[in-house]
């Protein structure tokens, strides 16, 4: 593997070899000590340099040290932004991009071909950068490339007023951005975008919480109207003159808008305005009274009675937002994320905290287990697949596994938890990922990434909607082979179930949909009106399913089915109930059709009560 700073050679995985001289280089590169605390730098333009971390295959773009913008499959900031552009930008917009941040935003939104873009540079040496920072590895392209600088800076003086429609910044805030928290700035931003919408995009979990303030109380000085949209630790400042209104161009969402959601974690629209935190109300800052505790948050975190907390940007946050009222909803793709992402974190430190014993190593393997239906992606459940249960044989490969958990964090073990101890360690030096150049939807990635080799599994945990996108493609075609179909099964979210339902229920493909619907998710829509129209036989297969899917979006199609006319689809409704309710709601299927009415609605009601 190669970088440009090794000297410029050549690598190319996608067909071109890499030479014997260009691997031990690599080899030697990766292996070393951290050149850089902040992960390894390979490459450098001027002030700026492009930074790579090993075990969160992120990049990161640094101008003078300072943190410029950041892309990994941890990192959600230029995803939610992305999404946001698409929700407030109507068809024809003149959309400009304030930096090119890691490279992606501007190509990304080009592609979309519904909006005029207009890129103003503000750090000609990080634009050299943005070709490599846009990469998913550390690989450069087949052939390599030079660093061009553009030949100078372009600001905002010289829009005129008015003339754009939408202004994305696309770094986050920083020591080197810090003017753009000040007041002129923020004007200036208003001035050229007149009564359009401006993003500014943060990390909660990065963000300087001074600086944060600082930016919050420019914003509202400058902008009639100002809030904030979050998806775990990326948040995005939305500025307009008055409430911009999402989706307003009255074109329906079309396939490119929705995957650009799902990659920031949103299912469709109503999950991004369940993704709004509240609007800014600016905190009206008091004395505390002595006996206060000066480290403890207010109890009322919209309008603080004390001074400004800037312990961490989200105490700054909570202390200047009017919280939105929440808006529940079962088909989620935000809350279940975070709900699965909070599992997977405790399910992490759990193992971690487990000894090298035979009870600690089973105790590991059966945490990791649970995790198995979604590919347990994380590099530590990895490893516990392959350590030996409670009969003393592991559930698959020991040596497969610890080689997946490399390719998921090459660091991994480097400081592995006690109970990894007996585990063989890989041999290779360097992980699948990192031979990677970029991840691109295609036939071919659908392919690479089904089946259980590691680099299959890190494709699948580390660039999940771009292999469900590449699979899905592959599914409107034809059925799916099994390792393909166990992928796509893998990677199924409410909303990659609901893009699988939109391929297979319009051509009577509604058997295959039961392939990817998992126990823990919503049912795919369209199913239940399909089921009316079903056979007898395709009834009672649907029955059957709804045996092991306990959610409750399916309680109105087993609802339907209990008034069934064939009586062996209602007696096997009758046992799903059972399975689900341990006999809560009696029910026989012998019943007159009005006691089997009444049975149907006590479990309507149970499953669709009001928030």
């Amino acid at each position: 593997m190669l970088v440009a700073v090794l000297g410029g050679l050549a690598c190319r995985r996608a067909g071109l070899a890499l030479g014997a001289a260009a691997v031990a280089l690599a080899l030697t590169w990766l292996q070393a000590p951290g050149a850089d605390e902040r992960g390894v730098v390979i490459a450098r333009a001027g002030d700026a340099s492009l930074h790579y971390l090993r075990s969160d295959q992120e990049l990161q773009l640094r101008v003078g040290g300072a943190l410029l913008a950041a892309a990994g499959p941890d990192r959600d900031e230029e995803p939610l932004l992305l999404a946001l552009v698409h929700a407030f930008a109507r068809d024809g917009d003149v959309v400009t991009t304030l930096g090119r941040g890691t490279g992606r935003g501007a190509p990304a939104l080009r592609d979309a071909a519904r909006w005029v873009v207009d890129v103003r540079d503000a750090w000609p040496d990080a634009a050299a950068l943005a070709p490599q920072a846009s990469a998913d590895g550390p690989v450069p392209p087949p052939g390599g490339h030079a660093a061009t600088r553009p030949a100078a800076p372009r600001a905002l003086a010289g829009v005129p007023d008015g003339a754009r429609q939408l202004i994305a910044v696309c770094e986050l805030p920083s020591a080197v951005t810090a003017h753009r928290a000040g007041d002129a700035f923020q004007r200036q931003l208003r001035r050229a975008v007149g009564d359009g919408v401006v993003l500014q995009p943060f990390a909660l979990d990065r963000s300087d919480a001074a600086l944060l303030a600082r930016l919050l109380r420019a914003a509202t000085s400058a902008h009639g109207w100002n809030g904030v949209y979050a998806v775990g630790d990326a948040a995005v400042l939305v500025s307009a003159a008055a409430r911009p209104t999402a989706w307003a161009g009255g074109r329906g969402l079309g396939e490119r808008a929705r995957w650009t959601l799902h990659r920031a974690h949103l299912g469709s629209p109503k999950d991004l305005e369940r993704a709004f935190v509240g609007a800014l109300s600016p905190p009206i800052a008091k004395p505390r009274p002595p006996s206060a505790n000066p480290s403890r948050p207010s109890a009322n975190p919209s309008r603080p009675s004390g001074e400004l907390d800037l312990r961490s940007a989200r105490a700054v946050l909570s202390q200047w937002v009017e919280p939105e009222a929440a808006r529940p909803g079962s088909r989620s793709l935000r809350a279940w994320w975070s709900a699965q992402r909070g599992e997977l974190r405790r399910a992490e430190e759990q193992v971690r905290a487990l000894g090298d014993d035979p009870a600690g190593r089973s105790a590991a393997a059966a945490i990791a287990a649970r995790f198995a239906p979604i590919g347990a992606p994380r590099a530590a459940l990895q490893a516990a697949l392959g350590l030996a249960g409670a009969e003393g044989a592991p559930l698959r490969d020991p040596q497969l596994q610890a080689r997946c958990a490399h390719a998921l964090d090459p660091t991994f073990f480097r400081s592995a938890p006690d109970v990894f101890g007996a585990l063989e360690r890989p041999t290779e030096a360097v992980g699948d990922l990192e031979d990677e150049h970029r991840v691109t939807v295609s036939e071919r990635l659908a392919r690479r990434c089904s089946g259980s080799d590691p680099l299959a599994v890190g494709l699948r945990a580390r660039f999940a909607s771009r292999c469900a996108c590449a699979l899905v493609g592959q599914l409107r075609l034809a059925r799916l082979d099994a390792d393909m179909a166990l992928a796509l099964r893998e990677l199924a979210d409410p909303f990659v179930l609901a893009e699988i339902a939109r391929v297979l229920l319009p051509t009577g493909r509604w058997q295959e949909l039961l392939t990817y619907w998992r126990s823990d998710l919503p049912m795919p829509r369209g199913l239940r009106a399909r089921a009316a129209t079903l056979s007898v036989e395709g009834r009672r297969r649907l029955a059957i399913a709804l045996r092991s899917r306990a959610h409750p979006t399916g309680s109105d199609l087993l609802a339907d089915l209990l008034l069934d006319d064939d009586l062996q689809v209602r007696a096997l409704a009758g046992g799903a109930l059972e399975q689900h309710l341990g006999g809560r709601i009696a029910f026989d299927p012998k019943w007159p059709r009005s006691r089997r009415l009444d049975a149907a609605s006590q479990l309507r009601r149970r499953h669709n009560r009001r928030p």
